[in-house]
């Protein structure tokens, strides 16, 4: 077998669209706005809270008209009141959207979203459950006490949504799947507007004939009580989403770091400020708990994080932005009836149900004409023109056509009005008012990005409320138009502030930048300014380096904190300076350091804390901790990196392209991997296929990519067992590689040509490991024998000769001597060494994972106790969904063809013994029965046939004696192949003759018209005669074919083992056929041919 198979790059296939398992995924190739499956599953469930949101919020004007009729006769509502129920919604939303925030950062979405729904179920219920005894005002109190309650869930939907999706969605489609979540908000309006149509359509006879206007309260309670049913639809699954990947990842970097940077501080106190009250722990501050520790660290990393203007811009420019065009919007958008007035659907006139009719068809007309297109035409042109042009054209059209109404309010001609409204709410929702959700989801990290989003959105709301509580007012004061030109400044001012602080997002990874931002604070060497940070990670590093910077005190915890908290050091900790840490030393001598005074060149290098990694690295297998650390003290597989190879070349070079490590467990895949990284610069990513899924995979991809564009770094992306992945999920490689977004490292212990897509496979070499020597495996414990030693006090004395570490690569055997036992581990013996690596059978992990149990035992214990909890320790290598499997039958099938039944017994052993189905191998039975023995012995197929059945029937252990039973009868029984044979041959003339006709002699004749026609005209009924007869049964172009030959035709390969042994042991003067060798075996069986032939001669 060759050690690397190079394959010819293939050209990949087009294809739109891949399923990887439930998941469906996307080429680079689909429009953005094409959604697959679990985009639009996910756009249902965040998208169903918006269409809650908008339904509940706008639908307050329809409602508070209602209670006009109820309560007041028809007059205006009291304004303080009218007021409080319209603004309740968006009081409450400013504190949910600020609480919602920062749990789903703190606590995770999974254990908050679903919650925020819960409180708008509640708040709803209580709204419509109402009592009417209260009266007018209480009515009015209590729906407003309610609807702030309902705020609650509703602003808190804000930063949920926000925060679930744009975890989840991939960069290139990121904007399109948060405004395809935000459009649902003028689905839910418009929605709204038609519930309430069809409501009073029910209502008509009642209130509009009958003059019954106390029944608009049910109209009012089942317009509002409408929205818990979709409401409900959706609870379950925001209460059952499971936590999206990038969030986990990013959670457990951030309490990994929390974690090392509270002991590492503990540490330094402890050092400095011994603890004097006992009831206080090391750090000098009371006990807490992992709960208030993460808590904490949250928002000492936020606040810290802020703390940089270029961060805090950041913010300011999405709060004001969007709290600057939602004093116009819902200005506007709350107090509608203003509007319709003017357009003709005021509903003026005394009948109630006609102007709440009309004013509802004014509503959805508004709808319709504005809010629906805007969102859609911004779905369609997100990804194109990028969220900043957006923005700021929608700011200035918006104010355009505002400025207009203003001007024009009430000369404007009803049509024109019309127009100029519908355009002004269309450049809303194609503006400012959609990307101002979209910008604090794709600005932020995402360890930042939900409590971002909520501080954001509570801006937008309080300009929201102060809009509902002041336009009433305003419009008395100074008129409506008057109004109208502040919302234009407002709208103006909205458009400078995001050209001065908000940058296009299109593309951007948060995430990415962020981490590019750790990495820079962490090079010890080397200062980057905060202010040129940006330039920094723009230029891929290279710009905006401080390389001679002035000496500056950092201690170990600012070594590890953020770029923002670098800058706040800790004066209660003294540490040497980061200048004097990698100052290098003078050339010139100089005296002890005790006889002269100290110097920055005497500060020691600071004993390193263990880190995160450290720890789990401490509890790691043996098997990793061993791992090789360079190419030349990896142990075998020569053949792939001895010297001059052309896998060690390619390392060493460091351009490596996509391969596939294939070869048996424990011989090297994931340390060549690692080794591989080891010698590139590249990022490097571990995968596992058997728990990773697409959405990992392609969180990857993307990642790369934008690390790629970042910073020109490639990332090598090393999947385990890469063969657990199905052919769609392996196509999801396909562009990446094909781009050289990645370079892709595969390891399977399966053949990839069976287990690995072609188009795959054409793009990567494949290089094939062999399984370790016994002698392998015993240098490989040697060596890790060797490292846990503990190290040699520094007062002992050096041998003047070390011996020479064991030879890696050459197989030869190390251990012809026996091992000393040392003194660490007496229980460690050369024949200990020699079990294990016979029952580790070529897997280096096994075998380590072997040593690890050995040197854990207890000392005392005899060593063959010891070798027997070995050899119980091992499990089988068989694997019943792998080759193994394949192997071990055919190597069954073919000792029973060959009459070998030691052999046979022995295979069937196995594979029971390695917890195979009984009826797997009697399935397998039943064919040697038929193909193999054959017409030799008929009564072996009812054997095989009652064999399986027996095996269904007592099943295992007892199942063993019957498969044994018939495996000995078909080893021994003769053989003939000749119905085998026959169909065989039968079959090849069948697909040659597909257009032959049935010979008429033969043919069915069961009508007169058939007989007339000559079938079966004839045909000699055998049974009528006494002697034998003669049809033609074969057409006439196969006449004379023998398919099925006779008994006696001594061509057939049919003969009897044991006769073949009788007839040579006569010929060879007795000698024994068991005795003889497989060459002499096959010498005798080709001499009985000759004599086959010379007879049939």
């Amino acid at each position: 077998m060759s050690a690397e198979v190079e394959r010819p790059t293939a050209v990949p296939a087009a294809s739109n669209r891949l399923v990887a398992g439930l998941e469906e995924c996307e080429t680079d190739d689909r429009a953005p706005y094409v959604l697959n499956k679990s985009e639009l599953r996910l756009l249902a469930i965040a998208g169903i809270g918006f269409f809650l949101d908008a339904y509940d919020l706008f639908i307050i004007n329809q409602v508070a008209l209602m209670l006009q009729f109820r309560y007041y006769g028809g007059q205006h509502l009291p304004s303080g009141l009218e007021g409080f129920i319209k603004a309740g919604a968006n009081i409450g939303s400013v504190i949910g959207q600020f609480l919602f925030g920062y749990l789903a950062d703190a606590f995770g979405r999974k254990a908050v979203y679903g919650k925020e729904l819960m409180t708008i179920i509640f708040a709803t219920i209580m709204c419509i459950a109402v009592p009417a005894y209260l009266g007018s005002e209480g009515v009015l109190i209590w729906v407003g006490v309610f609807r702030i309650v309902l705020g609650i869930g509703v602003g808190g939907d804000y930063p949920m949504s926000a925060s679930i999706t744009g975890d989840r969605a991939s960069l290139r489609k990121r904007g399109t799947m948060l405004i395809y979540v935000f459009a649902n908000q003028g689905w839910g309006s418009f929605v709204g507007s038609l519930m309430t149509m069809t409501v009073l359509a029910c209502f008509k006879k009642s209130i509009d004939t009958n003059g019954q206007v106390y029944k608009v309260d049910a109209v009012w309670r089942i317009v509002v009580g409408l929205s818990l049913i979709p409401a409900f639809g959706t609870l379950y699954q925001r209460l059952t989403l499971p936590e999206s990947t990038r969030f986990s990842k990013t959670r457990n970097a951030e309490a990994d770091e929390a974690q090392v940077d509270v002991k590492e501080k503990e540490l330094d106190i402890k050092k400095e400020e011994p603890a004097t009250a006992s009831n206080s722990s090391a750090s000098g501050v009371p006990a807490q708990s992992e709960v208030e520790l993460k808590k904490k660290a949250h928002i000492h990393e936020f606040l810290s994080y802020l703390s940089e203007w270029r961060h805090a811009k950041l913010l300011i420019g999405t709060a004001l932005s969007w709290f600057l065009v939602d004093i116009a919007f819902y200005g506007i958008n709350l107090n509608t009836s203003v509007v319709l007035q003017q357009i003709g659907f005021d509903g003026a006139g005394n009948n109630a149900w006609h102007k709440m009719f009309r004013i509802a068809t004014g509503n959805l007309i508004i709808t319709a004409l504005g809010f629906v297109p805007g969102y859609y035409v911004t779905v369609l042109t997100v990804e194109r023109l990028g969220r900043k042009f957006i923005q700021i054209q929608g700011f200035i059209m918006s104010s355009v056509f505002l400025a207009i109404l203003a001007a024009k309010f009430h000369t404007l001609s009803t049509p024109a009005f019309i127009v100029c409204f519908a355009l002004m709410q269309f450049f809303f929702n194609f503006g400012a008012n959609a990307t101002t959700y979209m910008y604090p989801a794709e600005l932020f990290p995402t360890r930042y990005r939900a409590f971002a989003h909520g501080i954001s959105a509570a801006s937008g709301k309080a300009g929201a409320i102060l809009a509902s509580l002041a336009f009433n007012a305003l419009s008395k004061k100074i008129g409506t138009p008057a109004v109208m030109w502040i919302f234009v400044g407002c709208n103006l001012f909205g458009a400078f502030v995001t050209f001065v602080c908000l940058p296009e997002v299109k593309g951007r990874d948060p995430d990415a930048i962020e981490l590019e931002e750790r990495r820079v604070a962490r090079e010890n060497a080397r200062s980057v300014p905060n202010e040129n940070i940006d330039a920094h990670i723009t230029s891929g590093c290279k710009i905006g380096v401080e390389r001679n910077s002035s000496p500056k005190r950092v201690s170990k915890l600012d070594l590890k904190s953020t770029p923002s908290q670098t800058s706040k050091s800790n004066k209660k900790r003294k540490a040497a300076p980061l200048a004097a840490i990698f100052q290098p030393k003078r050339s010139s001598p100089s005296p002890p350091p005790m006889q002269r005074e100290p110097s920055l060149d005497d500060t020691p290098t600071p004993k390193r804390a263990k880190t995160s990694k450290d720890r789990l690295a401490d509890v790691a297998p043996l098997a990793e901790r061993m791992r090789p650390k360079t190419l030349d003290n990896l142990v075998g597989q020569e053949h792939l990196v001895g010297k001059g190879s052309l896998l060690r070349g390619l390392m060493e070079s460091g351009s490596t392209g996509s391969m596939i490590f294939w070869g048996p467990p424990g011989s090297g895949k994931t340390t060549l991997a690692r080794l591989l990284a080891s010698h590139t610069s590249a990022a490097f990513t571990e995968l596992s296929a058997t728990s990773s899924g697409a959405s990992e995979v392609r969180s990857v991809f993307e990642s790369a990519k934008s690390q790629l564009k970042l910073t020109g770094r490639r990332t090598i992306l090393f999947v385990d067992e890469i063969q657990r992945f199905n052919k769609a999920q392996q196509d999801l490689f396909l562009p990446y590689i094909e781009n050289g977004w990645i370079e892709l490292v595969g390891a399977t212990t399966e053949n990839p040509s069976f287990k690995l897509n072609g188009a795959l496979l054409s793009r990567c070499r494949v290089f094939v490991l062999e399984k370790l020597t016994d002698e392998q495996i015993e240098t490989i414990l040697l060596q890790a024998l060797r490292r846990l030693e503990p190290p040699a006090p520094s007062s002992a004395k050096p041998p003047s000769s070390p011996p020479p570490p064991p030879s890696s690569r050459s197989g030869s055997p190390i251990l012809s001597q026996p091992v000393q036992p040392s003194s660490q581990y007496p229980q460690v013996t050369s024949r200990i060494l020699a079990s294990i690596a016979s029952l580790a059978a070529g897997d280096a992990r096994t075998a380590l994972s072997l040593l690890e149990l050995v040197i854990s035992a207890p000392a005392s214990i005899r060593e063959e106790k010891l070798l027997e909890s070995l050899k119980r320790s091992v499990s089988s290598r068989y694997d019943r969904s792998g080759e193994d499997r394949y192997d071990m039958i055919s190597a069954l099938h073919k000792s029973l063809r060959g009459s070998d039944g030691s052999a046979a017994m022995y295979w069937l052993a196995r594979m029971l013994t390695a917890g195979e189905d009984p009826l797997y191998i009697a399935r397998r039975l039943i064919v040697v029965a038929s193909e193999d023995v054959g017409l030799a012995d008929n009564s072996a197929l009812p054997l095989a046939i009652a064999t399986y059945t027996a095996c269904q029937t007592i099943g295992v252990p007892e199942c063993r004696i019957n498969l044994a039973h018939c495996v000995a009868f078909l080893a021994e029984a003769p053989k003939s192949t000749r119905s085998y044979e026959a169909y065989n041959k039968a079959e090849e003339a069948a697909k040659e003759d597909s257009a032959v006709s049935v010979p008429m002699v033969i043919r069915n004749a069961p009508t007169k018209l058939m007989k007339d026609l000559g079938y079966g005209d004839g045909y000699a009924y055998n049974p009528a005669y006494a002697h034998p007869v003669h049809n033609e049964y074969l057409p006439l172009e196969r006449q004379g074919h023998v398919f099925l030959k006779t008994e006696g035709d001594k061509s057939e390969k049919a003969w009897d083992e044991r006769l073949l042994m009788r007839w040579e042991m006569r010929a060879n003067g007795g000698r024994d056929w068991e005795g003889r060798s497989r060459v002499e075996r096959n010498e005798m069986n080709m001499s009985r041919d000759r004599v086959a032939e010379d007879s049939k001669g």
